[in-house]
Parts: C-alpha cells; structure tokens; sequence
C-alpha cells in the first residue's frame, strides 16, 4: 500500500511536472506566435513601403526619361537656332559686302554724272557762245 501511495505521489508529481511544462511550452507558443504576428505585421509593411518606393523609383524613373527627351530637344532646337544663326550672319555679310559694292557704284555714277554735267555745263556755254 505504501508502495501504491509512493507510486501515485510520484505519478501525480511527475503529472505537475508535465503540467507545468505544458503551461510553460504554451506561453512560450502564445510568445511565439505574438512575435510571428509581429514579424508578419513588420513584413507586411516593408511590402507595402518596397512597394511605394518601387512606384516612386519608377515615377523618377519617367520624369528622368522625360527630363532627358526634353533636354535632347532643347539641344536639338539649340543647334537649329544657332544653324539659323549662322545663315543669318553669312546674309548679312553678303548683303554688307552688295551694299558696299552698291555704294561703290553709286560713288562712280555719282562722279560720272557730276563729269556729264560739267561737260553739259561746258557745251552749253559753247552753244550760248556760238548763238551770240
């Protein structure tokens, strides 16, 4: 009988022990699956900002594509400016160079003409000389 009862004292003990350690293992499952949640919560918001950031890197992404084009325009007008710059600049000197050759001429028939109406003057006065 004594050795029943040391028996069932030492079952129901050891049934404590179990017990205990179930409670403990428990806790430390509910710990674990509040970490897991945790993570999760954690994961999940890193997912929703790497996917913010991805749409932000990819709306940079446009506008440096655009900033680029609009650039490769500019550049492109630039030179077409400048194109038509240099075509300006050379009808310029053509013109120059014809207005000054024109004020050439004008100098020569300007003198040309003064030397005609000496000579007119001169025959003029011969003819009122003869007619007198």
């Amino acid at each position: 009988l004594a050795r029943e009862k040391d028996l069932s004292d030492s079952v129901t003990e050891e049934k404590r022990a179990l017990e205990k350690a179930k409670d403990a293992l428990s806790r430390r499952i509910a710990d674990l699956e509040r970490d897991l949640q945790s993570e999760s919560e954690t994961a999940s918001d890193l997912t929703a900002l790497r996917k913010k950031l991805e749409d932000k890197l990819s709306d940079l992404d446009e506008q440096l594509e655009d900033e680029q084009k609009a650039r490769k325009e500019l550049e492109q007008a630039k030179k077409q400016r400048e194109a038509e710059l240099e075509d300006l600049k050379e009808k310029l000197r053509a013109e120059s160079e014809s207005n000054s050759q024109n004020g050439r001429k004008i100098q020569t028939l300007e003198k040309e003409l003064g030397d005609l109406r000496v000579l007119l003057d001169d025959e003029s006065d011969q003819v009122q000389s003869l007619e007198k």
